[in-house]
């Protein structure tokens, strides 16, 4: 699974905080989040939810049809799974923002 990290200082003891994608993917927008969240002193990761369909995904936000058909294919363990995968990457303590 690709994660989007952005940290504006290399610290250890940052706090990190995990950007939980849109149904259009990790996307300009979701890494501007990341990039914004960095300015103000944390890491931020956006991992890439639709790893399991393919790599770098990112629907068009006019492409309601595909955006469906890959949230669809989402679940609650997967999006968990996830998101433990990246807090145990780095072992940090995190907030998570939806």
């Amino acid at each position: 699974m690709d994660i989007y990290l952005s940290r504006s200082v290399f610290k250890t003891d940052l706090p990190v905080v995990i950007v939980l994608q849109e149904a259009f993917g990790v996307n300009h927008h979701i890494r501007s989040i990341c990039d914004r969240l960095s300015e103000q002193g944390f890491i931020a990761a956006a991992p890439e939810l639709f790893h399991r369909m393919g790599k770098h995904i990112e629907i068009p936000y006019t492409d309601r049809i595909q955006m469906m058909a890959n949230l669809e294919k989402l679940t609650n363990d997967s999006i968990l799974s996830d998101v433990r995968v990246v807090q145990a990457f780095q072992n940090f303590n995190l907030v998570i923002i939806t």
